[in-house]
């Protein structure tokens, strides 16, 4: 966008990665890599002094992740400030400290080249990796590449903090100690060119209500510095030099968001009936307390969705039950009184638990996933549904199954839960399947034989019925969880479901264009994000009459 070529608006279209619209100038931020290019020889005498300023630097910064998980933690939660204890552990792992050492020795070259080296190195075999999950933690060692670097070239003011407010903040990537800046700069809308729906930037900036696009590709070249930049999060578009009529259009449309959120939350705990009166409890999915907070501040009917890993990937080993009960029961304390749904440990394909010395998968998403995870780890799973049945005695409590795809799954595990509730002379609680995938859809009716209620995750639905990677942007448009296909899963679900209460709990179930036809097909239960219970209350509230699909 240079010249002739910068003159006239252009819209850029990419993923939406958080949602909501923004509208500021461009602050093009300059990753401090680009700015490293030196590198200069050290004398035998001088290695102990660059070993000792690595040492320094890796005190510094374990400090710097302390205070910014702390910070996090208050402003947050601790689901994000996990993020930053992640990186302190990390920045100690011993054979990184020794990569370190060995490379200052062996190479003699300045401290910053040698950090520079070893963790480029680290995030180019993770990025190469297939599994999601290790991919994405590149984005972990470039943050702390770029902690160390800031403390050993003494540029210890982050970059983005020289942001003006109510900027549109356009980097290469967003890292997640950059994402603590963004609420206290005051940045109205990020633009990142690369970084999945997964990423820690997806997930900070969710939480912090910036609207951000990501795959914007070039974008730190193609956008100038002080341009006037339109971002909708929600439909994944930037618009570059918008037009006097793109503006007023834009402008109209924030507006009208802001009415329209003040409208929607000015009756949040309302019920959710239709106008024939059909009542559809709309809750939330959550996976920490201050999700949980937030659900019930914004009216959700419960929690149709708690994730439970956020507990075991705080833990650098495995949780123990009294640790496990005690971390849950205050995580739901504000959700007491309403009926609540606990997802059991769903690791595998994209999500590893770093304490597990797990085989290589060639393939993760179609391995041990789920409930084939949870099987093969049978002392683990008795362990959650020990937890959970300590838990049922205080609160409505149903215990989810993840990722079924075999009635004889559940078969086991109900087993397991009855065993473990007869030892403990406890009522079993209601125990619940995830229909993630084609194969659980189309046995549904065997599979509702052996549960008391049916959750459809549309978004591994739609990634197994679609073949699409729902992270993979070479084939986003594969990715639609509103196809026919899709579309026709759901309704075998709900009619085959031997009248079992059936939940949406996936993107889907707020999708402005899907809630009606879902209702009309039988779902009962929408589970949303926390932010969005009041919409989809509202949307709920619209619908006219009964159906039949």
């Amino acid at each position: 966008m240079r010249g002739a070529e910068t003159t006239g608006e252009v819209q850029l279209k990419r993923l939406a990665i958080s949602s909501g619209l923004a509208r500021g100038f461009a602050y093009v931020h300059r990753d401090i890599l680009d700015q490293l290019q030196f590198r200069y020889s050290v004398s035998d005498d001088k290695i102990d002094d660059e070993w000792n300023r690595i040492k320094t630097a890796l005190d510094v910064v374990d400090g710097d992740l302390q205070r910014s998980a702390a910070r996090v933690d208050q402003e947050l939660g601790q689901k994000m400030a996990a993020i930053f204890e992640a990186h302190r552990v990390l920045l100690r792992d011993p054979s990184l400290v020794s990569e370190f050492e060995r490379e200052l020795h062996e190479r003699r070259v300045n401290a910053e080249d040698i950090v520079k080296s070893v963790l480029s190195r680290y995030e180019l075999r993770l990025r190469a990796d297939e599994n999601t999950a290790l991919s994405e933690r590149g984005d972990d060692i470039a943050d702390l590449s770029r902690r160390l670097l800031r403390v050993l070239t003494g540029t210890r003011e982050h970059t983005i903090t020289q942001c003006p407010p109510g900027c549109v903040l356009v980097t290469r990537q967003l890292l997640p100690s950059e994402c603590v800046h963004l609420k206290r700069r005051g940045i109205a809308g990020v633009v990142i060119e690369r970084g999945g729906a997964t990423s820690h930037a997806a997930l900070l900036t969710r939480e912090m209500g910036v609207p951000a696009v990501s795959g914007v590709a070039g974008a730190t070249d193609l956008i100038l510095n002080g341009e006037q930049l339109l971002v909708d999060g929600n439909a994944g578009t930037v618009t570059v030099r918008a037009s006097a009529e793109s503006i007023a259009e834009f402008d109209g449309r924030l507006c009208e968001q802001n009415k329209v959120q003040a409208v929607h939350l000015s009756h949040c705990h309302d019920p959710a009936v239709t106008q024939d009166g059909q009542v559809i409890q709309v809750m939330a999915n959550v996976g920490c307390e201050a999700d949980v907070q937030l659900a019930v501040k914004n009216g959700a009917d419960g929690i149709g969705l708690y994730r439970i890993e956020y507990h075991f990937l705080m833990m650098s080993t495995l949780p123990s039950e009294d640790e496990l009960y005690h971390e849950l029961r205050n995580a739901l304390k504000p959700a007491m009184g309403l009926d609540v749904t606990v997802r059991l440990l769903d690791t595998g394909g994209d999500k590893c638990m770093p304490w597990l010395d797990l085989p290589h998968e060639p393939d993760p998403f179609l391995g041990r996933r789920g409930a084939r995870f949870l099987l093969a780890w049978p002392e683990l799973l008795r362990t959650q549904l020990r937890v959970l049945l300590r838990l049922s005695g205080e609160t409505s409590l149903g215990i989810l199954i993840p990722m079924v795809t075999r009635a004889d799954e559940v078969q086991q595990v109900r087993s397991a839960l009855t065993q473990e509730a007869e030892k403990m002379n406890i009522a079993c609680p209601r125990l619940g399947v995830m229909i993630e995938t084609p194969a659980a859809a189309l046995c549904v009716s065997q599979i509702a034989l052996l549960c008391d209620f049916l959750s459809i995750g549309s978004n591994d639905l739609t990634q197994y019925t679609m073949v699409a990677g729902r992270e993979n942007p070479l084939v986003a448009d594969y990715f639609d969880d509103e196809h026919p296909a899709v579309m026709r899963l759901i309704r075998i679900i709900c009619h085959e479901s031997r009248g079992l209460p059936v939940s949406v709990c996936g993107e889907l179930a707020a999708s402005p264009t899907a809630v009606e036809e879902l209702v009309h097909k039988g779902v009962t239960i929408l589970s949303v994000v926390p932010p969005l219970v009041p919409r989809v209350k509202d949307q709920v509230r619209a619908i006219a009459q009964h159906r039949t699909p």
